[in-house]
């Protein structure tokens, strides 16, 4: 109870106790405080997960797609390259071989001309 001056009625404090209101203060603060954390920590984990996820379907997907490529026009050139070669040895070996035992040494009079 405060006192008054003479004349004046006197006026209570209706509020809670000291102690009470500090430990509500405390446990709201507290309270607030972890659920901001918890929040920011799983917003924070979610976030940084959907980010990383992306990233590496987009890097793996680039570098899949890029690699394959590489590799595609890589294994193409190399066999295309051998095919030709090998091709084309072949029928210079036969167009050889047949030029030669036809036209050197030949009996047969065919290509007596071409000499």
């Amino acid at each position: 109870m405060l006192r008054t001056p003479v004349g004046l009625t006197s006026v209570t404090c209706t509020g809670p106790p000291l102690l009470v209101r500090l430990l509500l203060e405390v446990w709201v603060v507290l309270i607030l405080e972890v659920w901001v954390r918890l929040l920011m920590e799983v917003w924070v984990r979610l976030l940084m997960e959907v980010w990383v996820r992306l990233l590496m379907e987009v890097w793996v997907r680039l570098l899949m797609e890029v690699w394959v490529r590489l590799l595609m026009e890589v294994w193409v050139r190399l066999l295309m390259e051998q095919w030709v070669r090998l091709l084309m040895e072949v029928w210079v070996r036969l167009l050889m071989e047949q030029w030669v035992s036809c036209c050197w040494g030949c009996t047969c009079g065919s290509c007596r001309g071409r000499l």
